[in-house]
């Protein structure tokens, strides 16, 4: 789907994720979709932006890891540094903000390659926590994927949801506000009219032809490029409510704050709900989603939750127990537990929180944590749906900068969430232990 959309861009392609793995056909397919991009602007005597930017935080994870794999296939007693240079992650900044790196070093092509594109990559990271985790791709301000594909190697279970319309303006201003993240005025941007204006925090700047951003927390004015060949997208009859639900990231570990529109929307859901609630998440272990979710069957909500066996247990065991359960099974304990639930007997309450078994598992298969869902989805009462690449965890909830997308359609919030349903056995039977 991302190699798609980029061949079809007529002036720019911007994206935000978490992994950008360049051994993955998923990151070889998007370097020849931008070559052949290239190809069609040179042929049409266009000029194309194409911006990436992925957090350096999850760059170095993969490239460490992948190089111990190396090292342990070629030589389980020597180190993986002595046997493949660390050619990525030397290349990286390990300072915090936001910058440069040659496109090249992700397993793009080098600029040179791609003369009828503005290629560039950036990266960003606040320490220890402040990781960009959003996951979208917008192309001409019109076209948006949004969901909870990194642009890594296909393992687990994913969601990515393509729209058109003025949705896509919204995804393509959330993509500057990062873009510009910590930048100066004179990084190389200006040719695109993109200085940053200081202003107060609800003050309003407007200078030349350029589209104006609302003012970002910090009080920083952001400016994006124009659009020469795509118009700002026009209602019409048949498009749905959606509302984009972003969370800016927090860097300290000890920042406990709900205040954004993902968690906002999180909580009102639980809250709203008359009937019956789906959720669909790798981690499920964030003090106030458990809280909220527990307030919700406790008033007679039927709730089903979907999560990964095993997911990450390590990782999900550093935050603090104001912010975290632990991992998913200490989490799901202590859910059964406070909703009045035998755990052993998962199925028979108003309240089904399961492990994902996939539907090319056989029937009554155990659970297996070789395989699991990356999918972010919420459901309430079949009326509305949020999806993105927000996880039900301490991390997304306090700390990532996340994209997610509320539906308000019944018909929408229906199908996407019967699919994933149909694709999968958690609940034939239900293990949660």
């Amino acid at each position: 789907m991302f190699s798609d959309l980029i061949r079809k861009a007529d002036e720019e392609v911007v994206a935000l994720t978490y992994l950008f793995d360049r051994l993955s056909s998923c990151t070889r397919d998007i370097a020849q979709a931008v070559r052949d991009l290239n190809g069609r602007a040179q042929k049409d005597g266009r000029r194309v932006r194409v911006f990436f930017m992925v957090d350096s935080a999850g760059l170095m994870l993969l490239e460490s890891t992948q190089n111990m794999w190396r090292a342990e296939a070629y030589d389980s007693k020597v180190s993986a540094a002595s046997v493949y240079p660390l050619g990525l992650l030397s290349s990286l900044s390990y300072g915090d903000g936001v910058h440069s790196i040659s496109p090249e070093i992700i397993g793009l092509p080098a600029a040179h390659e791609v003369p009828a594109l503005d290629l560039r990559v950036r990266t960003f990271h606040y320490w220890t926590v402040g990781t960009l985790h959003s996951k979208t791709l917008t192309v001409d301000g019109y076209r948006t994927v949004v969901g909870s594909k990194n642009m890594d190697a296909e393992i687990g279970s994913e969601l990515l949801v393509e729209l058109e319309g003025p949705v896509a303006r919204s995804i393509r201003t959330e993509f500057y506000h990062i873009w510009r993240s910590g930048r100066f005025a004179d990084d190389g941007d200006d040719e695109y009219g993109m200085a940053v204006l200081h202003t107060s925090p609800n003050g309003t700047t407007a200078a030349n032809d350029t589209k104006l951003v609302p003012a970002m927390p910090d009080g920083m004015q952001v400016k994006m490029p124009p659009l020469q060949r795509h118009s700002n997208p026009r209602a019409t009859a048949d498009m749905v409510p959606i509302l984009v639900l972003s969370r800016r990231w927090s860097p300290s570990m000890s920042t406990v704050d709900l205040d954004s529109a993902q968690n906002a929307a999180w909580l009102a859901a639980f809250q709203l709900a008359k009937q019956k609630i789906y959720i669909q998440t790798p981690n499920f272990n964030a003090v106030p989603a458990r809280e909220a979710l527990v307030e919700s069957v406790k008033r007679g909500v039927r709730v089903d939750l979907v999560t990964s066996y095993r997911f990450e247990e390590i990782g999900e065991t550093i935050y603090p127990s104001s912010q975290a359960d632990g991992n998913n099974h200490e989490a799901y304990r202590r859910l059964y537990q406070e909703v009045g639930q035998d755990i052993k007997h998962p199925g028979n309450g108003t309240f089904r929180g399961c492990w994902y078994i996939g539907h090319r598992q056989p029937a009554n298969a155990a659970p297996s944590k070789d395989e699991w869902t990356h999918i972010k989805l919420m459901n309430v009462d079949d009326e509305l749906v949020i999806f993105g690449s927000g996880n039900m965890d301490a991390q997304s909830w306090f700390h990532s900068h996340e994209t997610n997308l509320l539906v308000d359609d019944a018909a929408f919030a229906k199908e996407i969430t019967k699919e994933l349903i149909d694709q999968q056995r958690s609940f034939s039977p239900c293990h949660a232990v």
